[in-house]
């Protein structure tokens, strides 16, 4: 994703190209309108999941997906570089190259993951 990326322009054109107003789609995520227009309009900057949240009701694409995650993990960083930012020293972030994998595959990983992060949960608990 090139450095000079409008991530508000690009929410407003996959919002307008399927004729969905912000109502709408804060509808399909379970966010509020008005933080779509903060979106939309640069006042806030979203996260990794607010992205997932939009990714089905405006058709991203998993190369749109995954270049929005690898971009706000960009942003993220250049904040928790700020002297003011407390970096979580568990978060790990791992890329893979999922070029030969199908949309289903994707999804199944994903999925298994989230399973993961629930096993590890209960494990800790029990500990």
């Amino acid at each position: 994703m090139i450095e000079n990326f409008d991530l508000a322009n690009f929410l407003i054109q996959k919002r307008r190209a399927l004729n969905m107003t912000q109502k709408e789609v804060a509808l399909e995520t379970g966010l509020t309108p008005a933080y779509i227009s903060l979106l939309e309009n640069e006042e806030r900057k979203p996260s990794a999941a607010t992205i997932k949240k939009l990714a089905k009701p405006l058709r991203f694409t998993h190369q749109e997906y995954m270049n929005l995650i690898e971009y706000i993990a960009k942003l993220q960083k250049k904040d928790d570089s700020s002297p003011h930012t407390k970096q979580n020293p568990n978060a790990i972030t791992r890329e893979f190259d999922i070029t030969e994998l199908t949309d289903e595959d994707i999804h199944k990983i994903e999925e298994y993951i989230e399973l993961l992060k629930i096993r590890n949960k209960y494990k800790q608990k029990k500990d």
